[in-house]
């Protein structure tokens, strides 16, 4: 039983063809490997791009009849991406003068693009009524 596996290499075209045999198995498991280990470079994921919005907040001014006050708001403070830009819009109050703190400009139409505190003082055009103040604070953060 031992000798039923023996090779007779004994026979030349045998030991040839053995020979041969073997150097092509190792030479076609070496390239094997080789295709297995080589991979694609990775491509870079490209960063999307950037959207940047304009944002208007029309600003609410009322009076109240019981106290002559002006109310005025500008709304709570907010959060924006760097890119964006707020406008603030008074634009339909004819009858009211802006004066915006700490910059002391009397636009109805603020632009905001980076970050910015503001006071807000509207006064009615009519001296009867008493003026009204709020406040605003803007962050613009990376998105």
């Amino acid at each position: 039983m031992k000798n039923m596996y023996k090779i007779n290499l004994l026979r030349p075209g045998l030991a040839l063809y053995v020979v041969v045999l073997i150097y092509m198995l190792g030479f076609s498991q070496c390239k094997k490997d080789e295709l297995e280990t080589i991979e694609a470079p990775a491509q870079p994921i490209p960063p999307s791009p950037m959207q940047c919005n304009t944002v208007t907040r029309l600003i609410d001014v009322a009076y109240d009849s019981v106290s002559f006050q002006t109310i005025v708001n500008l709304e709570s403070d907010t959060t924006m991406c760097v890119c964006d830009t707020l406008v603030l819009d008074g634009s339909q109050y004819s009858n009211y003068n802006f004066l915006w703190f700490p910059t002391g400009d009397t636009s109805k139409v603020m632009i905001l693009t980076t970050d910015s505190s503001f006071w807000l003082q509207v006064t009615p055009v009519d001296t009867v009524q008493l003026p009204g103040l709020d406040s605003i604070g803007v962050s613009f953060v990376n998105c």
